[in-house]
């Protein structure tokens, strides 16, 4: 199976002779899509990629042009989509259910895949626990995304406040290599699995050519006990979850830990018809975006119901009313 990277690359590269067609730019009523996304190895990045690749391929028949934007990650998508300054953007569901008590005209499209608490740790830390972090170098992600909230949120849960470690603030694209050079003890990440950074933090021989003497035995932390149980049950967009063994080489067994579903939002400043030619796009060409990562292969129309807390669109609504998934 390609890699999310290798498959981004050949969805842009699609997007972009479709950029320099005449026809597009001949077009004097086209309308622009951005879509928030995140780093380029956030699983969001090559989703919006897809999306707006099928959309840019359709451009002749609704005149719609899709780019995805970087960004920080789901907090700075929901607030650029909340002040119009993206049409679409990622987050995660627990995010999205507290920025629509400030931002009511939020609007949900459909959730994706599961998001887990993922807490990667050198051997050396000697890190067995989520309380052993204390006192630790951790990577909690940098301003305005959803690692960063949903590690700020488990904190204030647990009592924990940025005294108890020495907190930094690393892209996710950066943090595997911080984490092989020691210059941190740790990072937790909010994706889906297999993730690109969890990955490169883990495999031996990537380490090994980086610094054989102190990445080779980085793992991931079981997150589990009574207290993560009693932190799960009080959120409601939480979920109890495992990252299966063998995911990941030198990691044989499962993997405890919660969860939330990564969700794609909107807002009411866009035209049902557009959201409506967005979600058509996506569940037209559903077999093939399924192949895009494994976090997708399980994926169905009834699954991506689920976890939306804003209110659903009415141009989504009316596109899974007529293929009878709502009422």
């Amino acid at each position: 199976m390609q890699s999310p990277i290798r498959s981004l690359l050949i969805y842009l590269g699609l997007s972009l002779s479709l950029l320099t067609s005449p026809s597009l730019f001949a077009a004097e009523d086209t309308r622009y899509i951005h879509v928030g996304s995140g780093s380029v190895i956030n699983l969001y990045f090559p989703t919006g990629g897809f999306l707006c690749s099928g959309l840019n391929e359709k451009f002749a028949t609704h005149h719609l042009r899709c780019t995805v934007e970087l960004t920080a990650g789901g907090i700075e998508n929901l607030e650029k989509v909340a002040e119009g300054k993206l049409q679409f953007g990622f987050t995660e569901a627990d995010w999205q259910t507290q920025a629509y008590e400030k931002y009511k005209n939020l609007r949900s499209v459909f959730s994706i895949f599961d998001e887990v608490f993922t807490v990667v740790v050198r051997a050396d830390a000697n890190v067995k626990t989520l309380d052993d972090l204390k006192g630790k170098r951790i990577n909690i992600g940098e301003a305005g995304s959803g690692q960063r909230a949903s590690m700020e949120n488990l904190m204030q849960a647990f009592g924990w406040d940025n005294t108890m470690f020495q907190a930094f603030a690393i892209r996710d694209v950066d943090q595997a290599d911080a984490l092989c050079h020691n210059q941190i003890d740790a990072f937790v990440y909010m994706t889906g699995h297999p993730s690109v950074s969890v990955r490169q933090a883990i495999d031996t021989g990537r380490q090994r050519e980086l610094s054989e003497k102190y990445c080779d035995e980085a793992t991931i932390l079981n997150v589990s006990g009574n207290a993560v149980e009693q932190f799960i049950a009080k959120q409601k967009d939480y979920h109890t979850a495992i990252i299966a063994g063998n995911t990941y080489e030198r990691h044989p067994n499962d993997i405890s830990s919660f969860s939330t579903k990564a969700t794609l939002v909107t807002s009411t400043d866009v035209p049902d018809d557009i959201v409506y030619e967005v979600v058509k796009t996506v569940f037209s060409s559903f077999a093939e975006g399924k192949k895009l990562h494994p976090v997708f292969a399980n994926l169905t129309p009834a699954k991506m119901m689920l976890g939306n807390t804003a209110p659903l669109h009415a141009g989504a609504a009316k596109y899974y009313r007529e293929q009878g998934w709502i009422k």
